[in-house]
C-alpha cells in the first residue's frame, strides 16, 4: 500500500482555503480523514452511495452498522430528515455544535448504505473548527464514522489513524489532538420516547435537562441480541478493542485495587488505573492511567490513547476497573464494556494466599465452608458458561485428592441406548431426537433446545434428575475409595436442589469461550454463538457462586487461583 498524503492544519490559525483540496476530494467521491472534537472521522459524500460504500471497505466495517452524517449547521437538516420534532431543534440548540448525534426519520435521497438499511439517519454538527470549515468547503453532507479499522480503539490523534488506514484513503488532515476523546452521544428521536443509544460527551443527565424522559437502550450496558439490528454506530459489534484481551472488575474500591495489584504481577500484564494507584504496581507491569479518579472528563480524553498504548507495548492481558454510570463515566463504561466483549469479573471479599498474595473472591454469608479434615468427604461444585474452561479448572483440583465428576460425560451415559432418560427425552421431544441405535442425538436435540428457552428448561428438568442419581452413585463409590473431595458441575447442585460445601464459578471472555466451543465441538461460529447466547447470563453463575475463577488461558495464574481456593476449603491439610 502507498502512503496517504497528509495536510497539516493549525486549528487555532488557518484559512478555509487551505481545505480546498479536501473539499474537492469529498465532492468527487473520495475519502478524507479529518479531526473533530470527539475523535478523528473518515469522511465521504453522504449522498453518493459509491463513496459511502468505500468507507465500509476502508474500515472493514459491517454493512448493517449505520454511519453518522455531519453538517456545518442546521440549514441543510431538511434535505436529510423528515418529520423533524421540536425536541430535535431544542437538542441542537442546547448542545450543537458539539458532541451530539440525533437520529431522525430520513429523506428518500439518503442512501440505505448510510443508514444501515433503516428508515432513519443520524445527524450531527461538529464544533471542531477544522471539521466545520471542511464541511462548508465540501458543500455536501459528509458521512463519517471514526477513522480506524473496525473494532479497534478510535483515533484521537493522527498517529492512530496512520496505524490503521494509511494507504486506504485519499487524504488525511492533521488537526492535532481531539478534545473530548470519545465518540458523540447518540440519541434517537424517531420514536415516541427519546432513547439514548450511545453515551458520550453530552451526558444522560444533560439530555434529560432538555428532553425530560430519556430511556437508556439496553445495548448501552449489554450485548446486542443475536440478529438484532443496530440503530446507531457502536451498538452491535465488539468495538474499541486493543489486541490483548481486556478484563474488567466490579466491586468495592479496595477489592478492585487488590485485584489489579495481584494481576499486575503476571508476566506481560497491562494495568488500566487512575493516577492515585500508579505507585502500587511493580515496574515490570505496563501501567496506563486515565487521570485523577474523580475526573471523568479526563478518563474520556485518555481512554483510547491508553488502549492503543497497550498495543504498542505488546502486553499479553489488560486489567481495569468498570466505571460507574453517572455523567461522562457512563460513556467510558460503555466503551470499556465493548472493548472487553462485555466480560466483567464481579469481586467480593478478598482472601489472600499468605505467600503468593494472590486473591480469590468469596461471597460472605453464602454456603458452608466445610474443612476436608472434619468430614469424610468434601462435596463442592463448579459452574459457568460452556467454554469457560471448567474442565481445566477441575483437573487442577485433582492434585488435592479431589475427584472430578464430568457432568457432560455423565449426561452422555444417561443418553445411551435403552436408558430411562433417553426414553423420557424421546417421549417429550419426539422420536426424531433418537439415533437408529436408540441413543439420544445430541446435535439434533441441541438444535431444538438452544433456540427455545422453554424447551431448554424442559430438557434440564429431565436430565438433572438422572444426572443427580448418577452422581449420588459416584459419590458413594469414591467416598469408599478414600477420595478427599468430589467436584461436581454446579448446575446439578443449583438447579436440582442439591447443596455442597461451596460453589466455584469459572468465567472467561466471550470470544475465548466462543473459540473453545468451536474447537471442542466442531461447530461453526454461528452454531457456537447460538449455544453460548442460549445459556444463562454470566451473572447467574456468579450470583450462585462462593468463589470466582478467571480462566483466560494463562495456565500459571489459573493454577495459583485454584491453589488459593483449595487452601480456603481445607484441601491442603
Amino acid at each position: 500500500m502507498g502512503i496517504t498524503p497528509v495536510l497539516r492544519v493549525n486549528p487555532d490559525d488557518f484559512a478555509q482555503e487551505e481545505l480546498a483540496p479536501a473539499g474537492r476530494i469529498l465532492r468527487e467521491g473520495g475519502l478524507v480523514v479529518f479531526p473533530t472534537e470527539t475523535v478523528y472521522g473518515l469522511g465521504a459524500n453522504a449522498l453518493d452511495e459509491t463513496a459511502a460504500r468505500a468507507i465500509y471497505t476502508a474500515k472493514g466495517r459491517p454493512s448493517d452498522n449505520p454511519l453518522i452524517v455531519h453538517l456545518p449547521d442546521l440549514s441543510r437538516l431538511d434535505m436529510l430528515c423528515r418529520d423533524i420534532p421540536k425536541q430535535a431543534l431544542s437538542l441542537f440548540s442546547a448542545f450543537s455544535p458539539g458532541p451530539l448525534t440525533v437520529i431522525l426519520k430520513k429523506q428518500p435521497q439518503v442512501p440505505d448504505v448510510v443508514s444501515g438499511g433503516l428508515d432513519t439517519v443520524a445527524v450531527r454538527i461538529p464544533s471542531h473548527p477544522v471539521a466545520a470549515a471542511l464541511l462548508r468547503e465540501a458543500a455536501v453532507p459528509v458521512a463519517a464514522p471514526s477513522a480506524n479499522r473496525s473494532g479497534r480503539p478510535s483515533p484521537t490523534r493522527l498517529a492512530h489513524v496512520l496505524e490503521d488506514l494509511d494507504g486506504r484513503v485519499d487524504l488525511m488532515i492533521d488537526g492535532g489532538e481531539c478534545g473530548v476523546g470519545l465518540e458523540s452521544t447518540v440519541v434517537s428521536l424517531a420514536g415516541d420516547i427519546p432513547v439514548l443509544l450511545r453515551p458520550g460527551g453530552i451526558s444522560l443527565e444533560m439530555l434529560r435537562s432538555v428532553l425530560g424522559e430519556v430511556r437508556v437502550d439496553d445495548a448501552v450496558s449489554h450485548r446486542l441480541a443475536e440478529g438484532q439490528r443496530p440503530m446507531a454506530p457502536g451498538m452491535k459489534y465488539r468495538h474499541y478493542a486493543p489486541a490483548a484481551p481486556l478484563t474488567l472488575a466490579q466491586g468495592t474500591p479496595a477489592d478492585v485495587t487488590a485485584w489489579l495489584v495481584a494481576h499486575s504481577k503476571e508476566p506481560g500484564a497491562g494495568i488500566l488505573c487512575f493516577d492515585e494507584q500508579r505507585g502500587l504496581f511493580p515496574d515490570a507491569a505496563h501501567v496506563e492511567s486515565l487521570g485523577p479518579q474523580a475526573d471523568d472528563a479526563a478518563h474520556a480524553h485518555a481512554l483510547f490513547d491508553a488502549l492503543r498504548s497497550f498495543d504498542a507495548a505488546g502486553v499479553r492481558a489488560i486489567y481495569g476497573a468498570l466505571p460507574g454510570e453517572q455523567g461522562i463515566s457512563l460513556a467510558v463504561r460503555n466503551r470499556l464494556l465493548k472493548a472487553a466483549g462485555h466480560y466483567v469479573v464481579h469481586l467480593y471479599t478478598a482472601f489472600f494466599h499468605p505467600v503468593l498474595s494472590l486473591p480469590c473472591f468469596a461471597r460472605i454469608g453464602r454456603g458452608t465452608f466445610c474443612r476436608a479434615g472434619g468430614i469424610s468427604m468434601l462435596r463442592f461444585g463448579i459452574t459457568g458458561k460452556s467454554g469457560a474452561g471448567k474442565s481445566t479448572v477441575a483437573q487442577l483440583f485433582e492434585k488435592y485428592g479431589v475427584v472430578h465428576v464430568d457432568a457432560d460425560k455423565v449426561a452422555h451415559s444417561i443418553y445411551e441406548p435403552g436408558t430411562p432418560c433417553a426414553a423420557e427425552i424421546a417421549a417429550h421431544f419426539g422420536p426424531s431426537v433418537l439415533l437408529s441405535d436408540g441413543s439420544v442425538d445430541r446435535r439434533s436435540l441441541s438444535a431444538i433446545v438452544f433456540s427455545d428457552a422453554a424447551q431448554l428448561e424442559a430438557l434440564s428438568a429431565i436430565t438433572h434428575r438422572y444426572v443427580g442419581e448418577a452422581i449420588a452413585q459416584i459419590e458413594q463409590r469414591e467416598r469408599a475409595a478414600g477420595a478427599k473431595g468430589l467436584l461436581i458441575d454446579a448446575i446439578a447442585l443449583i438447579e436440582s436442589g442439591q447443596k455442597g460445601a461451596a460453589v466455584i464459578a469459572v468465567t472467561a471472555p466471550y470470544e475465548v469461550m466462543l473459540s473453545r466451543i468451536m474447537a471442542r465441538d466442531g461447530l461453526s461460529e454461528a452454531e457456537a454463538r447460538r449455544r453460548l447466547d442460549a445459556q444463562k447470563e454470566e451473572d447467574f453463575f456468579v450470583s450462585h457462586a462462593d468463589y470466582v475463577i478467571v480462566n483466560n488461558g494463562d495456565a500459571g495464574t489459573l493454577e495459583q487461583q485454584v491453589d488459593v481456593i483449595a487452601r480456603q476449603l481445607g484441601l491442603c491439610q
